[in-house]
């Protein structure tokens, strides 16, 4: 260290600016007039600005025993400073030779990390030792217009032992609070920047701290070596300038513009034929693969404008000894073709680490064509790594620069799609399609990609062709093959595909449309016994039904004299599976019963002999065969009809045999059709069930011969009889009636329904559906004190259908309705409740109020005869007013003198 300072001494170089002398006659008086000195602003012969520092305790100057001094790094980047870039964050190490009190020199940039050091000696000190605060600082705000800032970082104070002669214990410092910038009227700036010292420091030791001040953006506007650091201690201060010579953060940039050219390509294509239907594909004759001819064809036209592409070129200038992060956005402006006013087109960003030099970085608009005037705008915001929390990154200041590009230089382009490459694209959809495609010689050249030609697929496949300069033809040949012994449709695709740019493209589409039905036969054999003779000829019906139960075919077969067998063919039926059901046939019938079953369902596993079945029905003499009826009873009678029956067994199908009953008789039987082809279903040898479709509000009570089995010989002409008996269900009704009517909250039990109990207001109604036959009660609990039950009414038959037989009725006393409720039957019973009334007596004498109290009783069937039961006993009050609020029956008063005798025998009855 060169230099020391003392707290009575200042020694700031030229202009030197020196404390005024004063004398002191003691410490404590000392310590006044630094204290007096620093806040009077006493400095440079200058009063000080009325700015306090923060945190900066005036009363912790130090003594004038202890010596400072502070000193700087004379950078010289070629011997002295060094860079290291490789320090967290990189700063400039500076040799100790390097280090003074005068000037800087004239290396430094914006945005470096000066080295600043200051020492402290405290060998003239009397005691032990002191702790003692003094501020480190720098110039700030220079100059408001235009902005120029000096310095706007202290930090990183780190203790250098091998320059100190104290250890760590003997050199305590503390940071008192962080950077704080304001008018401390310290130096010649208009703010600076300060950071407030605590130290603790032994006798007779020299301590050295090194740290950094970060010079600002705008630093280097700042002229002369008007950029100041400073140590203030109590009364005295020093500095130690940096020239003017600090180099810029520096933004430049150009701007160049080429329009390319696109030429206008077209594309087409068809395909032969666009439809075709395989027929049946179940007929050996019929083939089952198709040719296609695909082409395509493309046109080569005329040329347009496509897109402008405009690059900016931007050169950074980062003259510091610190990486400096660009962050920067690049806005284009102009004119777009046919319009007439400017407009923003683009607007790029990027973000560059720019290291100490120069580096260039480019940004690329990409604009509709046609674009003019055009002109950027770039904003790059700087921000370097925080020096006290590495990993950080703050901002330190912003950049601009711009550029207008005259519509003379803008350059033409190139042809962006003068070669172009056609990529097509096969493929084929639909249940047991494939096909093959191979390319038919037309002089344009490509190949399929991954796919060997003349294989079947159902793709998509991909076939590119070489680059084409010029307009030509493609041809492609593909040969679709369907899976036989399916109904099917499918479509052939194929989309090609011209790029016009890397983004666009054109295309072109076409298919085909292909269909096939496997169609099948079934054959029926009709065989006879040799009964006929002479002219007798017999007719046998049959009707085919598909899987849906719908009729598809009423094939006959027809025999004369001599005919033991007959047979006919059905064609093109859609696969599915058949029920023959013989119909009538001379009186003969089928000996394994009047249906058969054929499965011709086909999948693509089938074979030819799939394709077709056959059914054979043997028939002899029918006479005598059982059949099946059935009987409908209903309580109440006259309700028979409309009853769905249903036979199941051999020869009924999956379905059954289904009657509906009409005979509106109780007692007869109705007889199961054969599939209501008109004649008697003949059962044949097996096990049969008749059901029934209940009815919604019936129960069934009963079904007698419904299940049975059927053996010949011992069943020939029998007669199976089935009877069902059902009950209809019935309803009852609970009505509630109150006098007056705005009673709520009655409530009811029953032993009709869970959960067996209900609540009724005045108007309400609780209805009980579905209801077998049978007796039931319904009671109303206590409606006292405040109610009693007037009347009960239960009406059978309430709703007037005829079905009641037995009467319902009812018990006053106990509040309860027996309901006797018939099948079908609707009972409607009413419970009505009277309120109960409340009394008040008015007393006077002679006509007004009364001077005595009288007594009065409230009696229960009191009369002139009849003295009654006391209910209630009751005094005038002032008004001669006595009133009775329980819930009262008729009753009657009778009153007394206040001596207790009989007044008068006066008995008063109200209801």
């Amino acid at each position: 260290m060169k230099k020391r300072i003392t707290t009575g001494d200042c020694c700031f170089s030229a202009p030197e600016l020196w404390l005024q002398r004063v004398t002191i006659n003691s410490v404590r008086q000392l310590l006044m007039i630094i204290t007096l000195v620093f806040f009077s602003g006493i400095f440079s012969g200058q009063v000080l600005a009325a700015d306090p520092v923060p945190d900066y305790d005036p009363g912790k100057a130090p003594s004038n025993s202890i010596g400072f001094d502070i000193e700087g790094c004379r950078l010289d980047k070629s011997t002295e400073g060094t860079y290291d870039a490789t320090a967290t964050p990189p700063v400039l190490t500076c040799d100790n030779s390097a280090y003074t009190d005068g000037n800087l020199g004239k290396q430094w940039e914006e945005l470096d990390l000066v080295s600043h050091r200051i020492e402290s000696d405290t060998s003239g000190l009397a005691t032990a030792d002191e702790t003692y605060q003094i501020i480190v600082g720098a110039d700030n705000l220079v100059d408001n217009s235009p902005l120029k800032i000096g310095f706007d970082r202290v930090v990183n104070f780190e203790f250098n032992a091998a320059l100190s002669t104290g250890s760590a214990f003997d050199c305590q410092l503390t940071l008192i609070g962080g950077n704080s910038t304001g008018d401390f009227g310290i130096g010649g700036a208009i703010e600076q920047i300060v950071q407030v010292l605590e130290i603790t420091q032994t006798k007779d030791k020299s301590c050295v701290w090194d740290y950094v001040e970060r010079l600002a953006i705008t630093s280097s506007l700042i002229s002369g070596s008007s950029t100041r650091s400073f140590i203030f201690a109590g009364t005295g201060a020093q500095s130690v300038p940096i020239p003017s010579k600090i180099q810029p953060q520096e933004l430049s940039k150009s701007m160049s513009a080429v329009e390319d050219s696109l030429l206008n390509w077209t594309i087409s294509k068809s395909a032969n034929p666009v439809t075709f239907d395989f027929a049946n594909t179940c007929k050996v004759e019929n083939p089952n693969t198709k040719d296609v001819t695909v082409t395509v064809e493309f046109t080569k036209g005329d040329t347009d404008p496509s897109s402008l592409t405009a690059t900016s070129m931007v050169t950074a200038v980062n003259p510091s000894s610190r990486d400096v992060t660009y962050d920067c956005t690049d806005v284009l402006w102009g004119v777009l073709a046919g319009a007439g006013s400017e407009s923003e087109l683009d607007s790029q960003e990027i973000k560059e680490v720019v290291e100490p030099g120069m580096e260039t970085f480019k940004l690329t608009h990409v604009v509709p064509p046609g674009s003019r005037q055009l002109r950027n705008e770039l904003t790059c915001t700087l921000a370097v790594e925080d020096i006290l929390d590495p990993g950080v990154f703050i901002v330190v200041g912003e950049l601009d620069a711009a550029f207008l590009l005259p519509n003379s230089d803008i350059g033409d382009g190139d042809v962006v799609n003068s070669d172009v490459v056609i990529t097509d694209v096969e493929k084929i959809i639909g249940n047991g399609f494939t096909f093959s495609a191979v390319q038919v010689a037309t002089g344009v050249t490509g190949a399929f990609q991954g796919y060997t030609p003349g294989n079947s697929t159902t793709g998509p496949i991909t076939w590119v062709s070489n680059k084409q300069s010029d307009s030509g033809t493609i041809q492609f040949t593909k040969t679709v093959t369907v899976a036989r012994f399916i109904n099917t449709t499918g479509t052939l695709s194929d989309i090609a595909k011209l790029p016009l740019t890397d983004a666009t493209n054109v295309d072109a589409n076409a298919s085909t449309t292909f269909s096939a039905g496997a169609l099948v036969e079934l054959t029926i054999i009709k065989n006879i016994p040799d009964i006929l003779q002479g002219s007798e000829t017999i007719k046998c019906n049959f009707t085919v039904k598909n899987s849906s139960n719908e009729s598809v075919a009423f094939p006959e077969l027809n025999f004369s004299a001599g005919d033991i067998q007959q047979m006919t063919t059905i064609m093109d039926l859609e696969p599915d599976s058949y029920s023959v059901i013989e119909g009538a046939c001379g009186g003969l019938v089928p000996s394994g019963g009047t249906t058969q079953t054929v499965d011709l369902t086909l999948d693509i596993d089938s074979v030819f002999a799939d394709c077709s079945d056959t059914v054979t029905f043997n028939n002899i003499v029918g006479a005598g065969s059982a059949v099946a009826e059935v009987n409908k009873v209903t309580m109440p009678i006259g309700l028979e009809d409309g009853w769905e029956m249903t036979l199941k067994g051999p020869g009924t199908g999956d379905n059954g045999i289904t009657l509906t009953t009409t005979d509106s008789n109780p007692v007869a039987f109705e007889r199961f059709s054969d599939l209501g082809l008109g004649t008697d279903f003949l059962l044949l040898e097996g096990m049969y069930v008749i059901t029934e479709d209940l009815k919604d509000g019936w129960e069934n009570t009963a079904s007698v011969g419904c299940s049975f089995t059927i053996n010949y010989d011992p069943d020939f002409g029998a007669v199976k009889k089935c009877s069902f008996t059902n009950k209809k269900l019935g309803t009852i009704i609970i009505k509630k009636l109150t006098e007056p009517v705005n009673g709520t909250g009655f409530d009811y039990t029953d032993d009709i329904e869970a959960p067996n109990d209900f609540m009724l207001d005045h108007g309400g109604m609780e209805t009980f559906m579905d209801v077998k036959m049978g007796t039931y009660k319904v009671t109303e609990g206590n409606p006292g004190p405040e109610y009693d039950l007037v009347k009960l009414e239960c009406v059978d038959d309430a709703d007037e259908d005829g079905y009641n037989v037995l009467d319902s009725s009812i018990d006053l006393e106990k509040r309860e309705a027996i309901i006797k409720l018939d099948p079908g039957e609707t009972v409607e019973c009413t419970y009505t409740n009277r309120k109960r009334a409340m009394a008040q007596v008015i007393k006077t004498e002679s006509g007004t109020t009364p001077v005595h109290t009288f007594d009065f009783e409230l009696r229960v069937g009191a009369s002139v005869a009849l003295s009654g039961t006391t209910f209630a006993t009751g005094s005038t009050d002032s008004n001669g007013l006595v009133e009775f609020s329980c819930n009262l029956n008729p009753a009657s008063i009778i009153h007394n003198n206040p001596q207790n005798s009989l007044l008068n025998n006066d008995i008063i009855s109200f209801s």
